[in-house]
């Protein structure tokens, strides 16, 4: 009986071993999936897991009553030490917050030592199994970890971060997806140009270009690629590593590094620790003045030691990197150091690292490099080929910096003066070129009239027209400085944040809190005047001080005999006297001040520009507009921003009627002529803020136009935008469809807890899709079954009948709720008709004819598969079919159109045209060609025998493709 229990017990216990052996096994594994170890650190973990138990086992084996005795005693004082070690960790955390990782690994470190000197005690003593299945485990972990946050701390110290990067930073980029276009473009160009290097032996690229170009951005998204694709890279920074000795270790130490990762011995008797040595103990002889010398020292038996240790370093390098990969050494800055240093870094590159499969990558401006003492010819000698980085055009980067940097504010006239600055800033900066460029050609015009004064002896003295000359070569200098400076990223970005500090500064201090000011004025552009005044405090600090020391840029402007900056701030028009432009001008320098020295905005740059809305406004509501009518264009766009911003109508008929008056208006322009059809789409631009969307009444009148008028439009451009237009027209729509339906929501479920008011809104926040819209209103009714599509508008009103239904029974004897409902479903319904109105428009739009002289422009895009067979088939129609007239313009879109085939036919993502297709080009090419013979003054003979040679080139691409 005793037997059996103990069976029963010892069979119990080696079940519940196994579940625990299992569920500890099931946990490691995890462990390792997640917490990896690098191989060099995985073998020195199971060496030292190794060296324990065989020591441990030696002990065990000697079995020597006092050491084990002593064994025995340390064991059970472990947990002493790991509470102590503990405590100690937070201790060092609490004292020192910034340090976190650095003590989390020394404990990680000194835990997983005390760990090894368990496993040893508990083999020595002839511990239970359930130890190592605990201390396995433990031990990784902990030395993963140690191990994990070096790794962590040598990735941050190394010379590219991955990190997650503000905008508003200096800091270089290191992703692709950062890089400007132009960028990319190069960045595609010199990376298939490194990829494809047909030789393993040494070469050297250089990667040119000015200071703030965005080399080391550039450079960081070409090694994040390297990486990616298992390349190896080696970073220099001869500003920081100048001396031959530290030049030597920190390459070799990091080529070291590669090797180890890798897999390849580099201790010593190894070829790299013999080459390194042999290189080490020659590099400080006094008798070296640079690199080029280094060689000269050696005896000839060294000399060819040398050259057998780089042979058979060479050959480890190459097992180092796989086929088609290299080590890419870069050499960042070496335009800014001594010249000596860029001898020495030229020539130990050059003379000690011309290893097969490495490239060598310099990062440099050649203007600053080449000099008396370095020339392009010396250059070539260590160089095989230069890539000169382009100037990137301040639109581009303007753009890039206006959309990451800006916010949207919480003030809607801050939003739209973002906006037009986002639209404008090409304008303005031309604006301000042509300005100062008008200024310099008059005085040097007045220099060439007072030379002609001078040459007749009419008095003028050769200190005068010196001067003149002066002011001329100044006025030329601060141009030349804008205009490079403008084209230099970090200088754009740096204006941009300026920017954005003066509207924070704006939200932070309009005065008593206004947040739907109205800045719509075509004589003051407070979006210009902010890009001005932050452009001059980025690029001219110094004169930017002279103004703060006068306190005033109005009186500083004044006094200054700087003609440049006059005419930059416009003062050369100001005579200060009473008028329009002076009155206008002297508002303008006022916000300069108040933004420069002052701590709050005034309202009056402000309240000027709305009364302008205001006249407008009462033209409207007295009717007297039509007095002016029919209004053009610009005109119509003018009342219709009155309408979308004035802020005194208490009354919905008021909007409305407004809305009617501007609809009648739009209407006889048309009718007149005064306007195109498709710039009633344009009115639809400002989608923000538009009370068109608010009354069915002006996309009635449209609709109407459409049905009952001939239309055509004036090219496809205008029909592509006229659809974009309603489509964001549809979105807005549904934005503002949510806060209606959110209270008509609150109503349907206003006895049931299961949606809060908060859920509902949080639901439906975001959505401005018809078709999200309605998924979430199915899954919130629970419609079951429907016959219409979920996309549609008929499911959506199918819904809200379902909805109505409900909220009429449960607020029938409820007087205020009816009203409150009555409003909101209003409000719904009328939504609901301008989307069906849109419809209608947007599938009338489909059907309007393009004018026939427009058919056949072309409009310089590039066109895909599908639309250049839309465009074979249209010309084929015209020349072919109905054998209209041919002249130039059909000839040069049929050249075009074949350009743009090859282009399709090289791009390996696009769809072939199809034989088919080019049987028709053929056709239309007969027949083009007999009407040359007729009329060969019809096109340029040279360009019609360049069409045969692409048209033979299409079908021979198209049958061999076959």
């Amino acid at each position: 009986m005793l037997s059996l229990n103990l069976i029963n017990h010892t069979v119990q216990q080696s079940f519940l071993y196994l579940i625990y052996s299992l569920t500890i096994t099931g946990m490691f594994y995890q462990m390792m999936k997640r917490i990896k170890m690098k191989k060099p650190i995985f073998i020195e973990f199971l060496y030292q897991i190794l060296i324990t138990i065989v020591l441990a086992y030696i002990v065990r084996l000697i079995d020597n009553k006092a050491m084990l005795e002593a064994i025995n005693r340390y064991g059970k004082i472990t947990l002493v030490v790991f509470i102590l070690l503990t405590g100690l960790l937070i201790k060092e955390i609490l004292t020192f917050t910034k340090s976190y990782h650095s003590i989390k690994s020394n404990y990680c470190n000194a835990v997983y030592f005390l760990l090894l000197t368990v496993l040893f005690y508990a083999i020595s003593v002839g511990g239970e199994i359930v130890w190592y299945i605990v201390l396995f485990p433990l031990l990784y972990l902990f030395r993963s970890l140690g191990r994990y946050e070096e790794a962590v701390d040598m990735k941050e110290s190394g010379d590219f971060i991955a990190l997650k990067q503000d905008e508003t930073s200096d800091v270089p980029i290191s992703s692709y997806n950062k890089l400007f276009p132009t960028r990319k473009k190069e960045f595609n160009r010199i990376y298939k140009f490194l990829n494809d290097l047909g030789t393993d032996d040494p070469y050297a690229i250089a990667i040119s270009g000015s200071w703030g170009e965005g080399k080391t951005s550039f450079m960081n998204a070409i090694i994040n690629k390297f990486k990616q694709e298992n390349n190896k890279v080696i970073y220099i920074q001869p500003m920081v590593i100048d001396t031959r000795e530290s030049l030597i270790k920190y390459v070799f130490g990091r080529l070291e590094a590669l090797l180890i990762e890798n897999g390849i011995f580099t201790g010593k008797g190894s070829p790299y620790k013999k080459y390194f040595n042999l290189l080490l103990n020659f590099v400080n002889n006094k008798t070296i003045i640079n690199f080029s010398a280094f060689f000269d020292i050696f005896p000839e038996d060294k000399k060819e030691d040398l050259r057998e240790l780089k042979e058979d370093l060479e050959n480890h390098i190459e097992r180092l990197v796989s086929e088609n990969k290299r080590i890419y050494l870069i050499v960042d800055d070496l335009d800014r150091v001594e010249i000596e240093t860029v001898y020495s870094t030229l020539t130990f590159i050059k003379e000690i690292v011309d290893f097969k499969k490495i490239t060598v990558i310099f990062l440099v401006d050649y203007e600053n490099l080449v000099s008396e003492h370095i020339s392009i010819e010396y250059l070539e000698k260590f160089i095989n080929t230069r890539f000169q980085l382009k100037k990137i055009k301040t639109y581009e980067l303007a753009t890039h910096y206006l959309k990451a940097i800006i916010p949207t504010f919480k003030t809607d006239m801050l939003n739209d003066e973002i906006e037009i600055l986002r639209v404008k800033y090409k304008d303005y900066i031309e604006e301000l070129n042509t300005n100062l460029n008008d200024l310099l050609k008059r005085k040097d015009d007045q220099l060439q009239e007072l030379l002609k004064k001078k040459e007749k002896g009419e008095g003028i003295s050769e200190k005068f027209i010196e001067s003149e000359r002066e002011t001329i070569s100044n006025i030329a200098v601060y141009l030349n400085d804008l205009n490079i400076k403008l084209s230099n990223a970090r200088y754009v970005k740096k204006i941009i944040i300026e920017i954005k500090e003066t509207f924070d500064f704006i939200e932070d201090n309009i005065k008593n809190g206004q947040k739907d000011i109205i800045v719509e004025n075509n004589e003051i552009l407070v979006n210009q005047l902010i890009l001005k005044l932050n452009i001059f405090k980025t690029l001219f600090k110094e004169d930017f001080d002279d103004v703060i020391k006068e306190g005033s840029l109005r009186t500083y402007l004044k006094v200054t005999d700087n003609l440049f900056l006059k005419t930059y701030f416009g003062a050369d028009q100001i005579d200060y006297k009473f008028g329009n432009k002076d009155i206008q001008k002297t508002v303008e320098y006022n916000f300069y001040d108040q933004i420069i020295f002052s701590d709050e905005i005034a309202d009056e740059i402000f309240l000027k520009i709305k009364s302008k809305n205001e006249k407008l406004i009462d033209e409207i509501d007295t009717r007297n507009v039509f007095s002016k009518a029919p209004v053009d264009f610009e005109q119509l766009v003018d009342y219709l921003e009155a309408i979308n911003y004035s802020t005194n109508e208490k009354k919905e008929d008021i909007k409305k009627q407004r809305i009617e008056i501007f609809t009648e208006l739009m209407v006889q322009s048309l009718e007149n002529g005064k306007m195109k059809f498709e710039q009633v789409f344009e009115l639809f631009s400002n989608s923000h803020r538009n009370k068109l969307f608010e009354s069915p009444v002006f996309f009635n009148a449209i609709k109407m136009i459409l049905d009952e008028e001939k239309i055509e439009l004036s090219n496809k451009k205008a029909k592509t935008l006229a659809q974009y237009h309603l489509d964001n027209i549809k979105s807005s729509l549904l934005t503002k469809m949510t806060h209606p339906m959110l209270m008509i929501l609150s109503l349907y479920f206003m006895d049931d807890k299961k949606f809060s008011f908060g859920s509902l809104r949080d639901s439906l926040n975001g959505i401005n899709k018809l078709k999200e819209f309605n998924e979430l209103l199915s899954e919130i009714v629970e419609v079951s079954s429907t016959k219409n599509e979920l996309g549609s508008l008929d499911y959506l009103k199918e819904v809200l009948i379902i909805i109505d239904n409900t909220i009429v029974k449960n607020i029938k004897n409820n007087h205020l709720e009816k009203r409150g409902y009555e409003f909101f479903k209003e409000q719904l319904e009328t939504y609901i008709s301008i989307l069906i109105l849109i419809r209608g428009i947007s599938q009338r739009l489909n059907h309007i004819p393009i004018n026939k002289n427009a058919k056949f422009e072309y409009s310089g895009e590039f066109v895909n598969t599908e639309e250049a067979v839309s465009q074979i088939n249209s010309l084929y129609q015209h020349v072919v079919g109905s054998k209209e007239a041919i002249n130039y313009r059909i000839i040069y879109f049929f050249h075009m159109l074949l350009n743009n085939i090859g282009w399709i036919l090289t791009d390996e993502n696009q769809d072939r045209i199809g034989i088919d297709n080019v049987t028709k080009l053929k056709e239309i090419f007969v027949l083009l060609d007999e009407s040359l013979g007729q009329n060969p003054d019809n096109y340029e003979s040279d360009s019609w025998h360049y069409c045969m040679i692409k048209l033979g080139e299409i079908e021979r691409k198209e049958n061999n493709i076959k």
